[in-house]
């Protein structure tokens, strides 16, 4: 039998290092070809080019967040397709410093790297790279919200209240939908108050989700006059897939349609992990794991219980209001919060037997899914 000597000097003065270089790679990559290559330019990105020729406290369809960052980014750089391009690149860059954040805190360095690089295996993260939009935006600030609300809830410093309610309000500048985030946030508070390690802090936390509250009422404020002025403009356009009114058949084809787009956006994540267990067991590598995690410390089951809200409380609501209210629901729905499958997958004990294989297998293994990947695309 082989075992693995997981060197925890090698991840801990190694592991960040090749990491960054693999992830700066990873976005170059996914930028630079498909312009190179003269992949079609998402219309999304052509739209925020439109709008921010004409800088306002909001547009037609969306809120204004996105423009402004666009418009903020032209004071320096040319305008023009590739600025968008490397702006989507650096919305998926935050994205994937913020799950390594999280985490390094919620699981441990080793884990944290796995996860991250489980991340860059799910297509949102690969093929939508170059994509700048409210949905891209959305993503930012449900990562850096999820980061927040953590922190929050175990320091309770009045500067993370702050950059909560900040981000609160950057993600519904960028899209409403946000309201999905900030509802998994509060639900992470409320679920975790009902455990008597947590009562003696409830007060505190019901002052910080206040102080967050009036930190983003006060950044939406010239948007909703400007919303009152314009009468809702994008409200209509969000009544469009609210107002569906589908049939029950087609809410359920609707929703397998849903869920299976985003089983196969997750699915090249699978593989990798699949076949390296599999790989594994071949070679007789030791992968015998203690305890599961939730089961070991009240810390660690406020970790897990982190994840599994914001990774899928979003698409269970979703689907809900599918079901009960006829939504039709749009495939981009998913993008701000897939990535946080990657994370929660290293807290079940497949995640943790993945951990102790050698890192280098995981780079392989996700180097030839990317490549695999790079072609598929590249070949439409």
């Amino acid at each position: 039998m082989i075992h693995t000597a997981h060197s925890e000097s090698l991840v801990e003065r190694r592991g960040p290092q090749l990491l960054l270089g693999f992830v700066l790679l990873h976005l170059a990559v996914w930028t630079v070809v498909p312009w190179l290559g003269h992949w079609t330019v998402p219309v999304d990105n052509y739209e925020q080019l439109s709008w921010v020729q004409h800088v306002d406290w909001g547009y037609a369809k969306h809120p204004p967040f996105p423009t402004w960052v666009l418009a903020a980014a032209e004071l320096l750089l040319p305008h023009g397709v590739p600025l968008t391009y490397a702006l989507g690149a650096l919305c998926t860059g935050l994205m994937l410093w913020a799950a390594w954040r999280l985490g390094d805190e919620l699981l441990g360095r080793n884990r944290a790297l796995m996860a991250v690089l489980l991340i860059c295996g799910i297509t949102y993260y690969t093929s939508h790279v170059r994509y700048f939009n409210h949905n891209t935006l959305l993503m930012v600030a449900h990562a850096g919200a999820t980061l927040c609300i953590w922190r929050c809830a175990n320091g309770a410093r009045t500067v993370w209240w702050l950059l909560l309610g900040l981000l609160w309000g950057i993600g519904m500048l960028s899209k409403y939908q946000m309201a999905l985030s900030i509802g998994c946030n509060v639900c992470f508070l409320a679920l975790l108050a009902r455990d008597p390690r947590h009562h003696g802090e409830v007060r505190s936390w019901v002052k910080g989700v206040l102080v967050a509250s009036a930190v983003c009422g006060l950044m939406l404020v010239p948007h909703a006059i400007w919303l009152v002025n314009n009468d809702f403009t994008t409200f209509a356009y969000a009544s469009h897939s609210m107002a569906a009114n589908q049939s029950f058949l087609q809410r359920l084809l609707n929703i397998l349609e849903f869920i299976g787009h985003h089983f196969g956006r997750v699915l090249p994540m699978l593989i990798i992990a699949v076949a390296l267990l599999w790989l594994a067991h071949r070679q007789r590598v030791n992968l015998v794991v203690d305890e599961p995690m939730a089961a070991t410390d009240g810390r660690q089951r406020d970790a897990v219980l982190l994840l599994q809200i914001h990774a899928f409380a979003p698409f269970v609501l979703m689907v809900l209001l599918t079901l009960m209210g006829g939504v039709a629901l749009q495939i981009h729905w998913g993008t701000a919060y897939l990535w946080l499958t990657g994370l929660w997958f290293m807290t079940t004990d497949a995640g943790r037997k993945l951990a102790r294989l050698p890192i280098p297998w995981l780079f392989a293994g996700l180097l030839l899914v990317q490549i695999s990947t790079l072609i598929q695309y590249a070949r439409r």
